[in-house]
């Protein structure tokens, strides 16, 4: 099980925008789309026990990793030790994990004591629990939430105006958890069939899968909605144009560094901007 949970969170980082210093890596983000297929397969194999342990496990790993930047931000700008900024990060991961956590444990529970399918049960736990992150604790923590990592797609980022971003995150985990069911070669919730098939009959079967075509059809019809969305934006915007004269507009910036933009002639630079 820690291998497919270390390979998720290595997924899920490597989909956000990421830098060290000025080493920055490739835009990623489309690998959002099966980061989570590893973690989810495994639980299936083991039929959702202890889905929530994992789920938190899960979690942190990937918050750790992804907002590795708040380190430097306490420690350079805020007067924390080296110590104690990696121990506050670690607490505000475990926090924000212990979300995932109960969204996997309910939808495991439900699925192991009613026999409630997690393929309806894990989205809804998931924007429930989603949406309660962005409000407690101290007002919410909203980052790294896999809808972030579309920044890649401007089609497809459109439909967090439908959906909202906590919406567009839980159609990301149904994908990935159709994909996951489609590798298992059975229903949507657990892997059947066993070692009685070949190799290649469990590929074929994989891809025969309802579960794939599903996910492929949830991704088609995400971009279809994304490209209408784009398209309905620029012709309203032409035909706003139209018989008008153009304005030109200009937006400054000052390239001043992080520590030095509380100082009173960095201020000052900023109000003459």
């Amino acid at each position: 099980m820690i291998i497919p949970l270390f390979l998720s969170i290595i997924l899920v980082t490597l989909s956000f925008p990421t830098a060290f210093g000025d080493f920055v890596l490739p835009d990623m983000g489309f690998l959002i789309w099966i980061a989570l297929v590893p973690a989810l397969v495994a639980m299936m194999r083991k039929n959702w026990h202890h889905a929530g342990r994992y789920g938190a496990a899960l979690a942190f790993g990937y918050y750790l990793l992804s907002m590795y930047w708040l380190f430097f931000a306490m420690k350079n700008f805020g007067g924390l030790s080296a110590t104690l900024s990696v121990l506050v990060l670690m607490l505000l991961a475990l926090i924000l994990a212990a979300y995932a956590g109960f969204a996997f444990f309910s939808a495991s529970f439900l699925y192991r004591r009613y026999a409630v399918p997690v393929s309806l049960t894990l989205p809804f736990f998931w924007i429930v629990c989603e949406w309660l992150r962005e409000r407690m604790p101290f007002n919410g923590y909203p980052w790294s939430a896999f809808a972030y990592a579309l920044g890649y797609s401007p089609r497809l980022m459109q439909n967090a105006d439908i959906f909202s971003v906590i919406g567009l995150s839980a159609f990301i985990l149904m994908v990935n958890f159709f994909i996951a069911c489609a590798w298992c070669g059975g229903d949507l919730d657990r892997e059947v069939g066993g070692e009685a098939h070949s190799s290649w009959s469990r590929a074929k079967m994989r891809l025969r899968s309802p579960s794939l075509k599903l996910a492929l059809g949830l991704c088609v019809a995400l971009y279809l909605s994304g490209f209408a969305l784009l398209r309905s934006v620029d012709v309203r915007v032409t035909q706003v144009m139209q018989n008008r004269e153009p304005l030109r507009t200009a937006l400054i910036q000052g390239n001043i560094p992080q520590d030095e933009k509380w100082n009173p002639v960095s201020s000052n630079h900023m109000r003459l901007s």
